[in-house]
């Protein structure tokens, strides 16, 4: 049995058990966490609680970043846990006064992403941090069979749902965006259930999206409120996870989506409103990298043992 110290952090109200490695590395630390995922982030009272678990390894100058779902599997990227990583970095090796923030290089998966600092909000321990994604790549044909599918699963199950486009991207994980004014909670809940333990939950994560007014959003920082000119409100369903406040790498796609479909200027920022708060998604150049801004808060930190 060993001792493992963590800290406890969210993003947007997706939460995540983080855990610094160390050399030498245990070699079994890895399969460990991945086996006792489920019980370490159960919510039911059993476990911490969380959406996944943060593994940090230190890999030369930078970073690896293997995120481990609540079921034990591994995704490919994580938006709100990489914010949630560099900040937990940036508090054990805070910078002198006066001293610039260094940029951090994290490595998740086949990816390679830089994260800046942008401001710090010491009462809510909360601080903004502005990583580059790589760029989301849309697939209309996957879109066109997922559509298929979804409409047979819904089908069987006798389940009410209309929706105007459904769209297919990847930014390391994959993602269905399904637009149209029935984005609840509850029509999520009984999409999710209804996908549950299909090839469509063992391979996406599946957004529903709604425009809603810019003005409505007074939580934003000044410099944001300046530059929003779209706004859509986001719901997810993850795999290995189910219902999460939100999603990272789905804000990225969905923001690009946004941009693709030529409804907002490029130097423009899109919010994408979800249960847990704000995220913003900018893209300058068509197939260049996507930076997604949003908060990373530090909750606790403890000890458990596996």
């Amino acid at each position: 049995m060993i001792s493992i110290s963590f800290e406890k952090w969210h993003g947007c109200k997706n939460d995540f058990i983080v855990i610094q490695g160390q050399k030498p590395e245990n070699q079994y630390l890895l399969s460990s966490l991945r086996r006792q995922a489920p019980l370490l982030c159960s919510k039911t009272g059993a476990g911490i609680g969380a959406d996944g678990i943060l593994y940090l390894r230190p890999q030369g100058e930078s970073h690896e970043l293997l995120v481990i779902n609540a079921d034990g599997s591994l995704a490919q990227n994580c938006g709100n846990g990489l914010r949630c990583a560099a900040a937990f970095l940036w508090k054990a090796h805070p910078p002198r006064e006066g001293e610039e923030v260094p940029l951090l290089q994290m490595q998740v998966g086949t990816s390679s992403m830089n994260l800046q600092w942008v401001a710090h909000q010491e009462r809510e321990s909360c601080t903004y941090v502005m990583v580059d994604m790589p760029a989301p790549e849309g697939n209309p044909v996957e879109a066109k069979e997922a559509a298929a599918e979804l409409k047979k699963i819904l089908t069987q199950q006798s389940v009410s749902f209309t929706y105007d486009s459904l769209e297919a991207y990847t930014v390391g994980n994959r993602h269905l965006l399904l637009w149209g004014p029935d984005a609840t909670e509850s029509t999520l809940q009984k999409i999710g259930q209804a996908i549950r333990g299909t090839s469509l939950s063992e391979t996406y994560n599946l957004h529903l999206l709604t425009e809603v007014p810019v003005s409505a959003h007074g939580n934003e920082p000044a410099w944001a409120q300046r530059q929003v000119s779209e706004a859509y409100r986001m719901l997810s369903w993850e795999r290995g996870v189910g219902f999460t406040p939100a999603c990272g790498s789905g804000a990225c796609a969905a923001g690009v989506a946004v941009l693709e479909k030529g409804f907002a200027p490029r130097e423009s920022w899109i919010s994408i409103e979800t249960p847990g708060g704000p995220l913003w998604v900018q893209q300058r150049d068509h197939h260049g990298e996507v930076r997604l801004l949003g908060p990373a808060v530090y909750v606790y930190s403890g000890l458990f043992f596996l």
